[in-house]
């Protein structure tokens, strides 16, 4: 769609790492600069995956951080209630 196009463009040409997680918690979209924060030599390739997996699985600690303690994801499935 016209909308989805100027989001897209709106995020590629922003020099700070942003992502777009659509429903169902996917990545949506994703700019060059968050690809190679992440450590993603072509940010296209985490589009479509799992937000918290590929995004925030660990804590800055390195443990664990569960999907199911995530408010991100929550939201993603919920709507943000």
């Amino acid at each position: 769609t016209a909308l989805d196009r100027w989001m897209h463009a709106v995020v590629d040409a922003v020099a700070q790492p942003l992502w777009v997680i659509g429903p169902g918690g996917a990545v949506a979209h994703v700019n060059d600069a968050a690809g190679r924060l992440l450590g993603y030599d072509d940010a296209r390739t985490l589009v479509g995956g799992s937000s918290h997996e590929m995004l925030h699985a660990r804590r800055p600690d390195g443990s664990a951080y569960p999907a199911h303690e995530c408010p991100i994801v929550h939201a993603s499935f919920h709507g943000g209630d």
